[in-house]
């Protein structure tokens, strides 16, 4: 049967034992899936199953968030995943990378590498608390709010003779006697607070990226 397609119509010549010379009308179906695309949940897309897992009204296969119900398949950001399931909405991040897979993306993470879903940032720095060092004066081990020769004391008794007398802010994820910010109170927390304290070299972490 010859076939004529102009814009939305289709019109297919009848068969021969029809009535010479006329069309009948045949459903537009832009991807050539079998489902006209007026009923189409991906008039653009093949998918003749026409699943749709959420139940939005847009077929899986071109669904921009296939398992979260969004039926007006917003996407402020233009990176192809959906507002609903984005996991930085507003920051265009088209590979939806999460490292720490704590469901927010990296490029919005206050602590791209550290588990931390609520991204809780006490001290407002815009590093998250999980990571972040600066949430006590770090080397104060009496929380005297400063940093002196008696604290350069309790850092050797705790490291050296497990005596637990270092002061930890609530808030703060890592011991105050981890003064370069590597996770624990070490002989090398010691020698850097020596340096602080009787050298005068700034020796001690401000941040804290694990």
């Amino acid at each position: 049967m010859a076939s004529y397609r102009h814009r939305d119509v289709i019109l297919v010549r009848s068969p021969v034992n029809a009535f010479p010379g006329s069309f009948i009308f045949v459903a537009p179906d832009e991807d050539d899936d079998g489902i006209g695309d007026a009923c189409d949940n991906c008039p653009a897309a093949a998918n003749p199953n026409q699943e749709d897992g959420d139940q939005d009204g847009t077929g899986d296969v071109c669904d921009n968030c296939p398992t979260d119900y969004n039926p007006n398949q917003s996407d402020d950001d233009l990176d192809l995943a959906g507002d609903v399931c984005d996991n930085c909405p507003g920051i265009y991040n088209p590979n939806q990378e999460d490292y720490d897979m704590d469901d927010v993306g990296d490029i919005c993470d206050n602590c791209p590498l550290v588990f931390n879903p609520d991204q809780a940032d006490s001290n407002g720095d815009n590093q998250g608390d999980a990571c972040d060092c600066d949430c006590g004066v770090k080397g104060d081990m009496d929380c005297s709010a400063s940093v002196n020769p008696l604290d350069v004391t309790f850092i050797v008794n705790f490291v050296f003779k497990d005596w637990d007398i270092l002061c930890d802010p609530p808030a703060c994820p890592y011991p105050t006697g981890d003064v370069d910010c590597n996770g624990q109170t070490t002989p090398r927390d010691v020698a850097l607070m020596v340096v602080y304290v009787f050298k005068n070299q700034d020796a001690l972490c401000d941040g804290c990226n694990p």
